[in-house]
């Protein structure tokens, strides 16, 4: 119903409200619910499908929607089925065992606003320099209140934050991977709409199509992935994701306006398809690894965290990127080389990804399922 592009940010500020309280209540209902192991990664892989194949989806749904109908039945398809959710889930999920705690108010403003100056300062940059007061400002800002709200947690009686969810190198390298992964993905989705329309000429629909290639093959993969876990675990799952998802941004990034679509655009998306179908459950799964009961809210929430911060702080450096890579002689015409050094960069980022995961991810998992092997009779 947004007649301004205030009201329409407005409103999706509270759709963020609504976001930032679901998701996490959802993993801790997983991870309370089935417990570690073959069960839990089931469950988590189901759950990741439908993250990672609805977002997929909704872009093929957005640009069909925009070219035929309205963009705003986008956002009202959404309505129905919350509301369907919403009176299905007090019939159908049992009520979690409460706990009593205090409300850490200080943890959740400091991280807030700093993570918000963060962004902001990121992004500033792109228009205004490294140098220019304003990005300084917002970058000490958020130093100063991250820094506050680390010192806070640390001796908090009921942290929003338990800095001991950081003390297991899996976890903390699943976390970082997260955000490796989703800074990338999210810059395909925005850079790649940018890619098909403004540099190729299509029409949304034909832009809203043109990503079915990676929707199903995500789709895919996405419900092989319960069996494949199973078999080899879930760590050389998310390497190979990551080693997909870098190969298909490479090949991506040498798209040019003479690009034809199945060659330059649908093979390099389909392999995106297979990063973005096996990545997020394993991290996931891994976000929530070893996590004591009493931890689970936090540990979901984290992972969460580490999600929505990875597509924004990532978002805000390709934008840097982006317009670092214009030429200042012809910005329009630079157009394919900007989006080009995007998707080179997101590639390099899901590079460091499959690092992490070979270094400290797999060992780990290699070590558990050698002790479970050894223990069985």
């Amino acid at each position: 119903m947004a007649v301004s592009p205030l009201a329409l940010i407005g409103a999706r500020a509270v759709q963020g409200v609504g976001a930032a309280i679901l998701a996490p209540s959802v993993l801790s209902i997983l991870a309370a619910t089935f417990a570690e192991g073959d069960d839990r990664s089931r469950a988590l892989a189901w759950y990741s499908m439908v993250a990672g194949a609805g977002a997929s989806l909704g872009l093929v749904l957005g640009g069909i929607f925009a070219g035929l109908l309205s963009w705003r039945i986008g956002f009202l398809i959404n309505v129905p089925i919350g509301i369907v959710l919403w009176l299905l889930a007090g019939r159908v999920i049992p009520e979690s065992t409460r706990q009593t705690a205090p409300l850490d108010l200080f943890g959740a403003i400091t991280s807030t606003l700093g993570m918000v100056a963060l962004v902001y300062g990121i992004v500033r940059s792109a228009d205004h320099g490294w140098d220019d007061a304003g990005t300084l400002a917002s970058l000490a800002c958020a130093g100063l209140l991250l820094l506050a709200f680390i010192r806070y947690e640390a001796t908090a009686k009921a942290p929003l934050l338990p800095l001991s969810l950081f003390r297991d190198a899996t976890r903390s390298s699943a976390y970082v991977s997260r955000m490796l992964f989703i800074g990338p993905a999210v810059a395909f989705f925005y850079f790649g709409t940018q890619l098909m329309q403004d540099v190729l000429g299509y029409t949304p629909v034909q832009a809203g199509l043109g990503f079915l290639p990676m929707t199903v093959v995500t789709f895919m993969v996405a419900l092989a992935l319960p069996r494949i876990t199973a078999r080899t675990g879930s760590a050389p799952v998310l390497a190979v994701a990551f080693l997909a998802m870098a190969a298909g941004l490479f090949w991506l990034a040498s798209a040019g306006p003479q690009a034809s679509y199945w060659s330059d655009l649908a093979l390099p998306m389909a392999v995106i398809g297979v990063g973005n179908g096996g990545a997020l459950a394993p991290l996931t799964s891994f976000g929530v690894y070893r996590v004591p009961e009493k931890d689970h809210g936090a540990a979901s929430g984290l992972v969460n965290v580490a999600h929505q911060l990875g597509g924004s702080i990532g978002l805000g450096i390709f934008v840097v990127v982006f317009a670092a890579a214009a030429t200042p002689t012809s910005p329009t015409g630079s157009l394919p080389q900007q989006i080009g050094a995007v998707f080179y960069s997101a590639s390099f980022l899901c590079a460091i990804g499959l690092v992490l995961t070979l270094l400290f991810i797999q060992p780990a998992e290699r070590r558990a399922r050698s002790a479970l092997s050894s223990s069985t009779p």
